[in-house]
């Protein structure tokens, strides 16, 4: 009945932009999402200390797409009627389709702590992180600078580093790390928490780990124990949840996200597969929320559904751990690989060459048209990063990665 209608992505980030990708040349897809820009994220955390601007983690989504062959439609997904095969959007229109790719990824997460909407500044977008940076400058000018910062794993780490990259030396900078487990990146080698920890010694930072945001009011944060950090500014990095469309759909399991096959295929309409963030566990694993992991399912999902549309064998998504590159401002650069860890500032070139190389990914335009996006980030970051890191070490240290377990 729906066969002759179209395929469509709704979410054009990292999962569905890769779908639609292996789908360019192979079939025309309708593309929508609520914002006309795709982020490169994983650099988000730059932007609090001005080392990447926000037109530096940005792609145009419509001409990226019409280079491929697609549609690109800005529009705000409402609801999933997934019996009837069809999607309503914020300004009313109905769209129907004859397979459906959900890459929406996730929201902020406050675990409904009160006033953590109202008070804190997530940490989830470019426009997110440039509203930190510009409140840090304008708070920069006072006297104190008391920043709490929530949530103690990647991103909560990245965070920290970038604060005390740009204000590490402002006379009233006093930082407060809050989180629920007992130490810093609780999902890596214990290693990277006593390197960290090192690093802050003598720096304004005290951490209360072990502990959970009772409440957020607009000039403090109080803990469990009842014990009142004063704060001029909240950040807030403490998880994901799954969009609101989602948990409406009656797709998600009671988690909110998306049980899927290992196909990629909603346990509850095959036609609907998922990709990224908002999904749940994936033939009953659960897939931790990395950019790699979105990009390969984005993969995985647009070769599956034309393949299921022509009746074809759809392939298996086999998720697989990939090396992580954690920084901590200039300091230090952490590569996690399983349970070993090496850190050192040199890992800081191949984070960034991770950055250029994932945008180059991402850009499907001709090489020569991606040529001034490209020169224009390295002259930003790349080239400069590279030649104070030159300045800065000797050749000798620029190699000295210490292995750490």
């Amino acid at each position: 009945m729906w066969e002759s209608e179209p395929l469509v992505i709704v979410g054009a980030n990292m999962a569905g932009m890769l779908a639609a990708r292996t789908l360019a040349g192979k079939a025309p897809v309708q593309v929508y999402d609520a914002r006309a820009n795709i982020e490169w994220l994983p650099n988000i955390h730059e932007l609090v200390s001005g080392t990447k601007r926000p037109q530096n983690l940005r792609l145009q989504r419509a001409s990226l797409l019409r280079r491929m062959g697609h549609e690109f439609h800005v529009g705000r997904l409402t609801q999933v009627d997934w019996r009837r095969h069809r999607l309503r959007f914020e300004d009313g229109r109905e769209v129907l389709y004859s397979r459906l790719l959900l890459a929406l990824g996730g929201e902020n997460n406050t675990f409904g702590v009160p006033g953590a909407r109202e008070h804190a500044l997530p940490f989830k977008s470019v426009s997110d992180c440039q509203h930190i940076a510009v409140r840090l400058e304008q708070l920069a000018r006072q006297a104190a600078l008391k920043v709490v910062l929530v949530g103690a794993g990647i991103e909560g780490v990245e965070a920290l580093g970038e604060v005390l990259r740009r204000y590490g030396r402002h006379p009233g900078l006093e930082v407060s790390v809050v989180d629920s487990a007992s130490r810093l990146l609780p999902r890596v080698p214990a290693q990277v928490d006593q390197r960290l920890r090192e690093h802050c010694d003598k720096l304004p930072v005290q951490f209360f780990l072990g502990h959970k945001v009772a409440e957020v009011q607009r000039q403090q944060v109080i803990l469990d124990d009842g014990e009142r950090l004063e704060a001029d500014l909240v950040i807030w990095t403490g998880g994901v949840a799954p969009s609101p469309v989602i948990r409406q759909s009656s797709l998600s399991d009671s988690s909110g996200f998306v049980p899927v096959n290992a196909r990629l295929q909603s346990l509850a309409s095959p036609t609907v597969l998922v990709a990224g963030d908002c999904v749940g566990p994936v033939a009953g694993k659960k897939i931790s929320a990395q950019a790699y992991h979105a990009m390969d399912m984005g993969r995985i999902a647009g070769h599956n559904m034309l393949a299921d549309l022509r009746h074809q064998p759809l392939k298996n998504y086999q998720p697989v751990d990939k090396p992580q590159l954690i920084t901590f401002g200039d300091m230090d650069t952490f590569l996690v690989w399983g349970d070993r860890v090496w850190a050192g500032p040199a890992l800081r070139t191949m984070k960034e060459a991770v950055y250029q190389i994932g945008l180059a990914q991402l850009d499907s335009r001709r090489p020569l048209r991606r040529v001034p996006g490209l020169a224009r980030r390295l002259m930003d970051a790349g080239i400069d990063e590279t030649i104070a890191l030159l300045r800065s070490a000797s050749l000798m240290k620029l190699f000295r990665i210490s292995r750490l377990s």
